[in-house]
């Protein structure tokens, strides 16, 4: 065994591989006074942060809803890009115009910047800070989320969870290839000129979710 052998040993002995079994962080439960387990206070806890923070929150029941829904916001944004996701799937033929699906790396950022509105699938949507809870695979691309001026993301009532530390929890279980995750709390906004509010200056200027009641 050469030395460098013996250092990568020493490492890999002294740095387990294997993640976590819990989230390394503490719980939100002990921390913030406005935690609530309580699941009927889930929806009204996220309805008011997300308000708050300048997002538009849709509440549909059905899938012929959501089409309705996502139509009207649609309004005057095309091209559209969406996430390749059989919700999308299920609920897009009802609406105009025509939707491309998010194609990947195939696509150019110059084809890319012409697309005014984006449309993905919420992993899931924490109660206490109003944010919407997404990873690179489930977004369909690190772009998607990102760019577009008009950001729609669908979510239904049974993706709610009450803070952070369980959307982390549920990451952690899953065995999914995927590079990174992201905390989406409200539309895109800067205060750093003359401390004016100033939304959609690093990514979307809109976000709206249309959330199916789940049955």
């Amino acid at each position: 065994m050469n030395s460098r052998e013996k250092i990568l040993q020493r490492l890999r002995q002294s740095s387990p591989l294997q993640n976590p079994a819990t989230s390394p962080f503490g719980n939100d439960a002990g921390i913030f006074a406005d935690y609530t387990d309580d699941e009927n206070k889930w929806l009204s806890q996220f309805r008011a942060k997300f308000a708050a923070l300048n997002g538009e929150l849709y509440e549909v029941g059905n899938i012929a809803e959501a089409g309705q829904q996502i139509q009207k916001l649609l309004s005057g944004a095309s091209p559209v890009l969406a996430q390749e996701h059989p919700l999308i799937r299920e609920i897009l033929p009802t609406v105009e115009p025509d939707t491309d699906f998010y194609p990947g790396l195939e696509l150019s950022a110059p084809e890319f910047a012409e697309y005014q509105a984006a449309i993905s699938v919420a992993d899931c949507l924490v109660a206490r800070t109003g944010s919407i809870v997404l990873n690179s695979r489930s977004a369909g691309g690190r772009r998607l989320s990102i760019l577009p001026p008009l950001h729609i993301v669908i979510a239904k009532t049974n993706q709610l969870v009450p803070s952070l530390s369980e959307a982390i929890a549920l990451y952690l279980k899953t065995k999914m290839d995927w590079s990174y995750a992201v905390i989406i709390t409200g539309p895109s906004r800067t205060s750093d000129i003359e401390k004016q509010l100033v939304l959609g200056a690093h990514g979307p200027k809109r976000l709206a979710i249309v959330l199916l009641h789940a049955s």
